[in-house]
């Protein structure tokens, strides 16, 4: 770019400014939970931003707003990171975790002098090609942690969807306990999963019955990505071992488990639960709340303004219900 050093150093500034940006946006969207789902998109923003600035090193206009982009990807990547780091590290040590990390951060500066050295003396490579080095070595970094945190990744995007998908009506919202729960839900159609999952923040892992024809091959990719389990219809869920089996092994995983009731009165179908032996002993291991969730979606508005027509044609209106079950 031919810049000075005092021009060379407003770079900095810039990013600076989406450091910032960028840590304010990931704050705001997780709220009061860490939303680690987060971290695989701000990665995969600060991998294009690098090869962008490798491809267009040379025009100062693209350079400028990709500085700042760069920044914005790197500070939304940086601070679920930290923050998971600090509320789930036991009382008495962290402050030596927190230590560490600092640690940590402070010798990956060191790593990264060494391999500004490597790039640019040793192996002769000018400021452009580095950061296409940076953009694959944090492509291998992203990938890693996309596999580490799949689950968070797959309920944001679908979080996601669902806001844009459905017009939402919660009721109950206090129903919904910090911890992870089971969860037995009326079952009316495929997108019953992207509504449980734009309600919460937990992790959730579902359980449908094999008698809903999905016959779409998204769909099926769709139950795939969020590791949906499939019950047999030959075999009721409260007598099959092998899915109470991993039901209670989601649980201890910190997972809550949504089951997905087709067909009968949805307290009815708890009762039948809570009186097979395998259920209640599962129930018994893992004392987790038992929620009833009752989903109605309404018909889409056909008669409305062209540009409401136009939204209501992805928006479905839908309320959603979390109750407290009477023992």
């Amino acid at each position: 770019l031919h810049l000075t050093d005092i021009q060379g150093g407003y770079l900095f500034l810039l990013t600076a400014i989406g450091i910032g940006s960028g840590s304010i946006i990931a704050g705001r969207v997780s709220g009061k939970t860490v939303e680690l789902g987060l971290v695989p998109m701000a990665g995969l923003g600060v991998i294009i931003s690098c090869y962008m600035l490798e491809i267009f090193s040379t025009q100062l206009y693209a350079v400028i707003p990709l500085v700042v982009l760069l920044g914005f990807f790197g500070g939304m990547y940086q601070i679920p990171l930290d923050t998971f780091i600090q509320v789930t590290s036991p009382n008495t040590s962290r402050g030596q975790i927190v230590a560490t990390t600092n640690f940590l951060s402070f010798f990956g500066v060191l790593c990264a002098s060494g391999l500004l050295y490597l790039i640019s003396e040793i192996f002769q490579l000018d400021a452009a090609k580095g950061f296409g080095v940076m953009g694959s070595l944090m492509m291998v970094v992203t990938t890693v942690i996309t596999f580490q945190y799949f689950d968070y990744l797959s309920r944001f995007i679908c979080m996601i969807l669902s806001k844009l998908h459905f017009q939402t009506t919660i009721v109950g919202l206090e129903n919904i306990p910090n911890t992870p729960a089971i969860y037995f839900c009326t079952h009316t159609a495929w997108n019953d999963t992207l509504l449980m999952l734009g309600t919460q923040r937990q992790r959730m892992r579902f359980f449908i019955q094999q008698e809903q024809n999905h016959t779409h091959t998204w769909i099926k990719r769709l139950y795939r990505m969020l590791r949906v389990v499939m019950i047999p219809t030959i075999e009721p869920l409260e007598n099959n071992k092998l899915c109470l089996a991993v039901i209670k092994n989601t649980l201890k995983k910190g997972i809550s488990v949504c089951i997905f009731i087709e067909k009968g009165d949805l307290h009815t179908e708890i009762e039948k639960f809570n009186d097979a032996f395998s259920f209640r002993e599962v129930h018994a291991e893992t004392d987790y709340p038992i929620i009833p969730v009752t989903i109605k979606k309404s018909e889409k508005h056909q008669r409305s303004g062209f540009y409401t027509r136009i939204l209501n044609k992805f928006r479905v209106p839908a309320a959603i219900s979390f109750s407290q079950l009477n023992t």
